[in-house]
């Protein structure tokens, strides 16, 4: 059913999954209205996207119920961190092995402890409802032990990895996914360096011998490990081929643009 921080099956805590989990296509999501007088219908303000909720009804087969116990504490102890509170789990789908969730458990669990078997359902929330690829565009080539023909990446993605910039010039990257914002890693020298896609712009000022990392997820910029002002917008990446246009004068650096594709 589901594989657990890439190594652990319910099968492993002595749990089987019986049929009739839920598994929603799309996240819960709240429209955001307003009715005005004497005006058809209503005013749109778009919708609030929320959590994504999971459920797993699983069984043990157990006569003893010390021994019935026992399961339950040691799935309980995975499920929580050392503090005693639900922590973050990768959860991988066996029908879609290529993405995966972040999730958490979501309630307390009420088992039914029968004669010779205990049951319960297991709820899991994804507080980021997006699911992601298992690796990042630069892991998806013809060499990889990982990415196979069965997964949903293009095998005409293309990346920019480590690449030498000495001029202003256009570089390609794809999107698989939808569209999101990227982490741009830099390392050497430059003047006035701007860096544009998507009708955003990003200024990086000028730099020598420096290490910089954008974190497009968490909007913060780094350079040489202090934190920096971001000066313009990160630019964002959309589905399919984008155009990023790099710019500024004594380029010397090498660049990347690292992309993990996410998924509703």
């Amino acid at each position: 059913m589901i594989t657990m921080d890439d190594k652990y099956r319910f099968e492993d805590f002595g749990f089987y999954c019986e049929p009739g989990n839920e598994d929603p296509l799309m996240p819960s999501f709240e429209r955001k209205t307003l009715a005005i007088p004497g005006r058809l219908g209503s005013w749109d303000f778009g919708v609030e996207i929320g959590e994504k909720p999971f459920s797993y009804p699983l069984k043990v087969i157990e006569r003893y119920h010390t021994q019935m116990q026992r399961y339950f504490n040691e799935f309980v102890a995975f499920l929580l961190d050392p503090f005693g509170k639900p922590r973050e789990i990768k959860i991988v789908r066996d029908y879609e092995p290529d993405k995966h969730y972040m999730v958490k458990v979501s309630a307390s669990i009420l088992p039914e402890r029968l004669e010779e078997e205990g049951a319960f359902i297991l709820g899991f929330i994804a507080s980021d409802p997006l699911k992601y690829g298992n690796v990042e565009n630069h892991e998806i080539n013809w060499d990889s032990e990982t990415v196979t023909f069965d997964d949903s990446y293009s095998i005409d993605t293309v990346y920019v990895d480590g690449m030498l910039i000495t001029s202003s010039q256009t570089v390609e990257t794809t999107v698989n996914g939808y569209a999101m914002t990227p982490t741009i890693l830099i390392s050497g020298s430059g003047e006035d360096v701007v860096i544009e896609a998507n009708g955003k712009s990003l200024s990086l000022g000028s730099f020598t011998n420096s290490e910089i990392v954008v974190n497009g997820k968490s909007f913060t910029i780094f350079k040489d490990g202090i934190e920096e002002f971001i000066n313009g917008d990160i630019p964002d990446l959309l589905p399919g081929r984008n155009q990023v246009n790099i710019s500024g004068s004594n380029l010397n650096f090498n660049l990347s643009l690292r992309v993990r594709d996410q998924y509703m």
